[in-house]
């Protein structure tokens, strides 16, 4: 039977966002927590993932997943590999919280399904050949020389890779294949006008990246470069970097009250990096104490809000200290923000 929770308080809302097969085809997978609230500990401890391979399944205590309770934080995200490798093509299933012991502001988006294929890459096979030699004294001789097939390694752009449309301020994952042992690449993106390191000597297959303001909108081609410059590859089309209608933000500001002693004031200050002017852009916030107990909450909101112009707010929200603010932006979603890019619209400040 499913936990209800003890006190009126916003609720987590725990999803498997992603599953994929790292280079060895191992299973590995992605948690997010999109809800507004934070599990309680009691609850965490208790709740367990569920992963189903084919015919086989495993269970795992999802405190042993998370450990740093990165889902706790609304929009925390953690991502957790396991030791079980596929050796051909399976329907994978992860259900987070499979057995419903925490409470959750949605019940039926806990498991993801997904059919994946692992890679099957050339490696190197030993082959034994035998060489003969005489000789008056020595009849024969026999010597076992070990040779290598020796494969050139090639390198493959998988995403993006021509056709993609990627908003400005949005994180997206790039993706390549490579048929050698890892070597430290560097990653870039380029058109005809100018060409932007993203970053190097990593030595993975993929990379995680913010298409921020130092991209302008523009069609682009990922490339990617061995260190040496012998190994390389790039998109095979244009993908497009276009700027939003929509795309919040917020930062804040601290200070000590200046009437009561041991309290403090937040303000805050908004921008919209996107390109249409906003009516009425809605603050919540919620207080809790250490454990996560809800004490109250409050709101606020900036009427006009113009492109690329920062607005603040007043001192409106005073934290005692030892508690805590959880805050969000246009929590409900009534701009229409697209949801790869609301990671930044939450705050968590401890006093």
């Amino acid at each position: 039977m499913k936990k209800v929770p003890s006190s009126v308080s916003a609720l987590p809302d725990l999803i498997v966002e992603s599953i994929w097969l790292d280079n060895q085809n191992r299973i590995c997978f992605k948690l997010k927590n999109i809800g507004l609230g934070s599990p309680q500990e009691r609850d965490f401890s208790l709740a367990k993932l569920k992963l189903i391979y084919g015919s086989r399944e495993r269970e795992y205590n999802l405190f042993n997943i998370d450990p740093q309770r990165l889902l706790y934080r609304p929009s925390g995200t953690v991502s957790f590999a396991t030791d079980i490798e596929l050796k051909e093509p399976l329907k994978v299933s992860v259900e987070v919280d499979s057995r419903n012991n925490i409470p959750e502001t949605k019940e039926n988006n806990n498991i993801l399904s997904l059919n994946l294929m692992p890679r099957k890459d050339l490696k190197e096979s030993p082959v034994g050949q035998q060489i003969s030699s005489t000789s008056e004294q020595v009849v024969s001789k026999e010597e076992e020389i070990t040779q290598k097939f020796i494969v050139s390694p090639t390198l493959k752009v998988i995403y993006p890779n021509g056709g993609e449309i990627i908003r400005s301020g949005e994180k997206i994952v790039l993706r390549w294949e490579f048929s050698g042992p890892p070597i430290p690449v560097e990653i870039a993106i380029k058109n005809d006008k100018r060409r932007i390191i993203i970053t190097k000597a990593l030595k993975h297959y993929e990379h995680e990246v913010k298409f921020g303001d130092y991209i302008p909108p523009d069609s682009y081609k990922l490339e990617i470069v061995s260190e040496d410059g012998k190994i390389k590859d790039e998109s095979d089309g244009w993908f497009q970097v276009v700027l939003p209608e929509v795309n919040l933000g917020f930062g804040h500001i601290i200070r000590d009250h200046p009437q009561n002693p041991g309290v403090k004031q937040v303000k805050l200050r908004i921008i919209n990096r996107g390109t249409k002017t906003l009516r009425y852009v809605f603050f919540k916030w919620i207080f809790l104490a250490k454990d996560n107990t809800y004490l109250g909450e409050g709101s606020a909101g900036i009427d006009l809000v113009y492109p690329n112009i920062y607005y603040d707010t007043d001192w409106i929200i005073n934290v005692t200290k030892g508690y805590k603010v959880r805050i969000f932006l246009d929590p409900d979603n009534k701009q229409q923000e697209p949801e790869v890019l609301r990671y930044d619209n939450y705050k968590e400040l401890e006093f």
